[in-house]
């Protein structure tokens, strides 16, 4: 289902050449290398390829979790690597939602609570906080749960709830590191189309990492890693 984008869609993550390297014991390895490429407004970009081969370190990358140490990882018209800390921690919160294959819900609080400690950090009125909650839980077909803790929902809706946790944080980019890894093929697929959607409908770059060949196949842009470098 991978077709070409809009012209009028908006260029907002650039990696220029970017290269993020670790010691191996006395080997220095690179876990990115040389990699180039442009993600969008309004476009869903799926990365594969086997373990090892550098997508969790270039989802970092892109998320201002990590920092390269060659080339540069733009976000709007903001170098990731010419911030100060304090720069690149706002980066991290107004600019990109993450969302773990292990979903990261806390199992004493309910859907509400969880996503109401997220939205804690941006200091919002209570009555948009509630807005943000109700609207995020809708868009992924689970309102009805607000008020269930995790563990009283099946694995497929906390990958919905973990999903609407980083729809409410409003942010322009949303990167997710194999989102669909515990579920089953058809609520992997379901999952997938919410992101596709989620990119086409609100105008959000959507960035995931997958082993998930019928996921990857809703991706607008597929990105194949070996060896931490692009793989024609």
């Amino acid at each position: 289902m991978t077709g070409p984008l809009s012209p009028d869609l908006q260029p907002l993550i650039v990696c220029t050449g970017v290269t993020r390297r670790y010691l191996d014991g006395e080997t220095e390895v690179s876990a990115v290398d040389d990699f180039s490429a442009t993600f969008h407004r309004g476009q869903f970009s799926a990365i594969t390829g086997p373990s090892g081969s550098g997508k969790t370190t270039l989802l970092n990358l892109i998320s201002a979790v990590d920092y390269s140490d060659d080339g540069s990882v733009v976000i709007g018209e903001r170098d990731l690597g010419s911030l100060g800390s304090a720069e690149q921690a706002e980066a991290r919160a107004t600019t990109v939602s993450v969302v773990f294959s292990e979903h990261n819900l806390l199992p004493m609080m309910s859907l509400y609570e969880n996503l109401s400690l997220s939205l804690s950090l941006l200091r919002l009125p209570e009555a948009e906080t509630d807005r943000r909650i109700k609207a995020a839980l809708d868009a992924v077909g689970i309102v009805d749960l607000i008020h269930r803790a995790p563990g009283r929902i099946s694995s497929g809706q906390r990958a919905r709830a973990s999903l609407a946790r980083a729809i409410a944080m409003n942010t322009p980019a949303l990167v997710a590191d194999e989102p669909t890894a515990h579920l089953d093929q058809d609520t992997a697929a379901e999952v997938g189309a919410l992101l596709r959607d989620l990119a086409e409908t609100r105008g959000v770059c959507v960035v995931i990492a997958t082993h998930d060949r019928t996921v990857a196949s809703l991706a607008h842009q597929i990105i194949r890693l070996k060896d931490g470098r692009q793989d024609p």
